[in-house]
């Protein structure tokens, strides 16, 4: 391939995923709006699904935060009753963020809701075209992964 057809193809790309993301927050929009969370806030949140209680590194690790930014995230959080700060039973040195049973709850509703609006969308897809969207998708994924790993952010 030549350098300037990569170029080409490197642009379109970055154009797309820039499209891609901010359509995939106006999706959300009205429903995080209607459960008075920021994006920011919803995404902290969604953090807890798949792992119960992280720590201040894991989660400013996981969203690409400095730990302050998430600080001042887990506070507001916890002022409205979502996630709770808990030590660890063996080392009360370390400190745990978890959600509150109201915070689980928002946490379930913002999955459903992000899986509706999904199955909106996929449903507007050709069939067998489906799976190519799910592989390409994970190939690029995987691909930005790596390249965070190398140090490229």
């Amino acid at each position: 391939m030549e350098p300037r057809q990569l170029d080409e193809i490197v642009r379109n790309v970055g154009d797309t995923i820039t499209d891609l993301v901010r359509t995939y927050y106006r999706l959300g929009r009205d429903k995080r709006s209607s459960l008075k969370v920021t994006n920011s806030q919803a995404q902290t949140l969604l953090s807890f699904a798949a792992q119960e209680k992280l720590t201040m590194n894991q989660l400013s690790q996981r969203m690409g935060l400095s730990t302050s930014t998430m600080t001042r995230n887990i506070d507001n959080l916890a002022q409205r009753g979502l996630v709770e700060r808990v030590r660890d039973a063996t080392d009360r040195r370390l400190v745990f963020v978890r959600p509150t049973a109201r915070g689980r709850e928002l946490v379930e509703d913002i999955i459903q809701s992000q899986r509706a609006h999904f199955a909106q969308v996929m449903n507007s897809i050709p069939v067998d075209r489906r799976g190519e969207i799910q592989s390409s998708l994970e190939i690029l994924l995987k691909s930005m992964e790596d390249a965070l790993q190398r140090g490229a952010a």
